[in-house]
């Protein structure tokens, strides 16, 4: 089955988002970001590592870890993209993980780039 992706337009950061899954604590949804943003480099270059070695089982156990931090904080591009790559390689699809992997590292690189420079 082919796997379709494409994020629809998501935004990189919705404070808006992160607010309420905080609670409608903006303060907390921008702690949760910060949190992430001083892992998500060096999450995103194991994931890459373990790509490259096709080693999927512990790729989808990085990428799960990187999906859960993006349920809090208000990243839905990241998060779809995450959870995409995550479904792909929990369901053993291997000829759709090169695709899904393209559009994660997409969408890290956008999240940093995002919050770098605003």
């Amino acid at each position: 089955m082919k796997v379709e992706i494409a994020d629809d337009g998501l935004a990189v950061v919705d404070e808006q988002l992160g607010a309420s899954l905080a609670g409608d604590n903006l303060e907390i949804a921008k702690e949760l970001l910060q949190i992430l943003m001083t892992t998500l480099p060096e999450e995103a270059a194991e994931i890459e590592k373990h790509f490259h070695a096709k080693d999927w089982t512990t790729m989808a156990n990085k990428v799960h870890k990187v999906h859960g931090a993006t349920s809090y904080c208000g990243t839905p591009a990241l998060k779809f993209a995450a959870l995409t790559l995550e479904r792909i390689l929990k369901d053993h699809q291997t000829e759709e993980v090169p695709t899904a992997h393209e559009l994660f590292q997409y969408e890290v690189q956008r999240l940093l780039d995002a919050t770098q420079n605003g």
